[in-house]
């Protein structure tokens, strides 16, 4: 029989009883509350059901129309689980990008479906142990795997997938969705305004279809992404009254360059800032109520910063918040256009281009060409020679993990190599790698349940499937062009935006005030990492980082390199977890550690 929770969070199956579906073809027991389908006129006008269905006809009449088939036919965000009653079959499937999160549980005696971990740990009947692999890896700074949780036994269903069970056997989780599929005619002959216009045109429809008058904000950095989308609501008719900008600001930070596009924008659009100070923010604001939102750490330094904005929307009363996340692996920085270029020989074209890099991450045009000349036999001789003369400085490996913590992580969520180091690689290459990183579903997971946890839906139209498939398939010179890189959204919103900022190519550091944050905060953040017996920071990390790092915060915090704050920062979320686990369940490292290597 299946078992569904009042609200339809979550539900239980447990196969070896009977009645599951109620004498009906299939059942809808389990639908995400972050559901959002994009094509949902076309969907109802194909399966002839009337523009007034709902949600559950859809997926119900898609069901028995297209079975396993279903999941590739919906463009938005959902996650769902169907009890076929006829092959006595449980179906669940997860959106393309992985916005609406699904989580699962299978015991001996039952399978846990759910759209958050805690409800799935709380309908499983059992204490599932903590995952040390993944602790292992988040205090590595990984980001874990598609699939795995903090819990033992706890699954996450992968985006862009569907799996079903018959009893407690699975089938191999099935990929309908990947990037990959796209872009292999991406240098077919086209005319580039043409494309242009239609990644205009994808976006437009991406932003508006999103809009929810008198209830949204955006919040608005004054980077390309999020002023695109303020471009795209004022063109199709959004009076810029209307429009609410909900802004972060750094003013007593060094080198804060939003605020320049933020005056060119207010100036030339007579916007109204609502402006939230974000300088020696304290990086662990609020960190208890958010591991209990997300069930487990996470790897977000800027999430305290981002989540007092959520705050703030919610005392204002907007609901809807617009966010440029995603415009980076969306749109693509054509990067790889650089190596397209050199492979062919044309170095005039790559010196060119190689603007774009340098103005992204404030790095020598000289040393970017010097990788890139590497194609040609006789430079690759006297790069040799130079690497001799002048060799590269050597990167402290800054290990965080003991040897036992290192033995048991072993391949668990190992990024492999990035293809920007393979000499053949491309640019649509870089964006698939980028698509497919395991960041990009654990962010949309923590941007989603964070704001539903407060009542508010953050809109992020980057990720729209149309959009996305269309960026895939564009050729690498609408990505990089003379140096300009993101090239295809600055022709997009030409003449809507001011000059200034369609032409800005750097960013906002924001490891300085992170940094300051620690330090202003330290003694909160000595008090957690202190090690003691049986402790997770014990068992993991390694003891000398740990100890020259708080060395070093304890006496002035000046100088702390980002790549120690982010290290202590990471073992100060994982004892705030481990506090919370201990006064939740009573359960002990040693516990967890029973029988690991």
């Amino acid at each position: 029989m299946i078992r569904v929770t009042s609200d339809r969070s979550g539900a239980v199956w447990t196969p070896s009883a009977s009645g599951a579906a109620c004498g009906r073809e299939a059942e809808l027991v389990f639908v995400s509350r972050l559901v959002r389908l994009d094509n949902r006129d076309q969907l109802v006008d194909i399966l002839e059901i009337g523009r007034a269905s709902s949600v559950d006809a859809i997926l119900l009449n898609g069901w028995s129309r297209w079975r396993e088939g279903l999941p590739e036919k919906l463009k938005g965000q959902f996650a769902f689980a169907i009890f076929d009653n006829q092959n006595e079959t449980l179906f669940i499937a997860r959106d393309t990008f992985g916005e609406a999160p699904l989580f699962y549980f299978v015991g001996a005696d039952r399978i846990v479906v759910a759209d958050a971990s805690r409800t799935v740990r709380e309908l499983a009947g059992c204490d599932l142990q903590p995952n040390l692999q993944a602790c292992a890896d988040f205090l590595n700074g990984g980001y874990g795997t598609q699939d795995s949780t903090f819990f033992d036994g706890l699954s996450r269903l992968p985006a862009g997938c569907w799996t079903k069970f018959h009893g407690t056997f699975s089938s191999p989780i099935t990929r309908y969705w990947s990037p990959a599929q796209f872009g292999k005619d991406r240098e077919m002959a086209c005319n580039p305004a043409d494309q242009v216009a239609a990644f205009r045109d994808a976006f437009d429809r991406s932003v508006m279809a999103r809009y929810q008058p008198g209830s949204t904000a955006i919040l608005l950095s004054g980077g390309l992404d999020s002023s695109a989308i303020l471009g795209s609501l004022i063109a199709q008719g959004v009076a810029p009254r209307d429009i609410s900008c909900l802004i972060k600001t750094y003013r007593k930070s060094r080198d804060w360059r939003d605020e320049r596009s933020l005056a060119s924008l207010q100036r030339h659009f007579g916007l109204a800032f609502h402006e939230i100070a974000s300088d020696r923010h304290d990086p662990l604001q609020d960190m208890e109520t958010w591991l209990e939102v997300l069930d487990g750490p996470y790897v977000s330094y800027g999430h305290s910063v981002a989540s007092n904005l959520l705050f703030e929307a919610k005392r204002v009363g907007w609901h809807s918040l617009y966010s440029g996340h995603g415009g980076d692996e969306v749109v693509g920085y054509g990067m790889g256009r650089i190596n397209e270029l050199a492979r062919q020989g044309r170095w005039f074209e790559v010196w060119r281009e190689t603007k774009g890099m340098a103005l992204l991450g404030g790095q020598s045009r000289v040393r970017i060409m010097r990788k890139y000349l590497t194609h040609n036999p006789g430079y690759r001789r006297l790069e040799r020679h130079l690497l001799r003369v002048f060799p590269d400085a050597q990167q402290d490996p800054n290990v965080s993990l003991n040897d036992h913590a290192a033995a048991l992580l072993g391949e668990f969520g190992t990024a492999k190599a990035s293809s920007i180091l393979r000499s053949d690689h491309d640019d649509l290459m870089l964006q698939i790698e980028a698509l497919e990183d395991p960041v990009q579903q654990l962010a949309l997971e923590t941007i989603n349940q964070s704001g539903r946890s407060l009542g508010i839906t953050t809109q992020m139209p980057f990720y729209d499937r149309d959009l996305v498939e269309l960026s895939l398939s564009l050729p690498s010179s609408l990505k990089l062009q003379d140096g300009m890189s993101r090239y295809v959204l600055r022709a997009a919103m030409s003449g809507r935006l001011p000059d200034d900022v369609l032409s800005r190519q750097d960013k906002f550091d924001f490891t300085d005030p992170f940094v300051a944050g620690l330090v202003a905060h330290k003694e909160r953040i000595l008090d957690l990492t202190q090690q003691g017996e049986g402790g997770l920071l014990t068992d993991l990390a390694h003891a000398g980082r740990l100890k020259r790092v708080r060395d070093q915060l304890a006496r002035t915090g000046t100088g702390l390199v980002p790549e120690d704050a982010h290290f202590i920062w990471r073992c100060s979320v994982l004892a705030i977890w481990q506090g919370q686990l201990k006064t939740s369940s009573g359960l002990s490292v040693q516990d967890a550690s029973a029988g690991q290597p």
